[in-house]
């Protein structure tokens, strides 16, 4: 069998992009990324977004205002499907080799403690739950094998204490005045303009 044929394919075609490089596929992953990043943003702060936000916080009323709850649901999930999949096009190729071991249940709830300790109410929040839980654990792994226990305990002490997130913390500051805020939006350019 030809190398080749075994390596797979390492240029995208029509782009001419050798991905093969590795900072070729940074550059093409930052690309997409990016891309995906205004694309859902755009859909959060469009009137789709303020309908779904209407379904999370009161399905019933929602319904009663002439809308299908079960329908914008469905849309939902695909749109997360299109980016969920999107995600696992770009992380094969990183990693070479996929097995099962990315559908376990570890992994798969990776993105709920990303998103409850950056927060649910900001868009921002998993993004900085996700700088935070990666910094956690490469800095807990490296100090003791017992990692995830500690983990598993900042995991339970943002669900009983802070349930709102880090960004949540932020966003209550903010509408009180604080000056939280205003300090975190001065220190790091993570603010979006909306």
């Amino acid at each position: 069998m030809p190398a080749h044929v075994a390596k797979g394919q390492s240029f995208l075609p029509g782009l001419g992009l050798d991905i093969s490089d590795p900072i070729n596929y940074y550059y093409f992953t930052l690309l997409v990324v990016a891309a995906s990043v205004f694309i859902i943003r755009n859909i959060v702060n469009s009137r789709f977004g303020l309908t779904i936000q209407a379904i999370r916080e009161n399905q019933e009323r929602t319904a009663f205002l002439g809308l299908n709850p079960f329908v914008i649901r469905w849309i939902i999930f695909i749109i997360s499907g299109f980016f969920g999949s999107l995600s696992g096009a770009l992380f094969a190729p990183f990693k070479g080799f996929i097995s099962p071991d990315v559908l376990s249940l570890g992994i798969s709830g990776e993105a709920l403690y990303i998103t409850l300790i950056g927060g649910m109410s900001s868009f921002l929040g998993p993004f900085l739950g996700a700088i935070i839980m990666i910094f956690m654990t490469n800095l807990l792994s490296s100090f003791t094998r017992y990692w995830l226990i500690v983990v598993g305990c900042v995991f339970v002490t943002f669900v009983l204490l802070i349930p709102q997130g880090i960004m949540g913390i932020v966003i209550r500051e903010e509408g009180q005045g604080g000056s939280l805020a205003k300090e975190i939006r001065k220190w790091t350019s993570l603010r979006f303009k909306a």
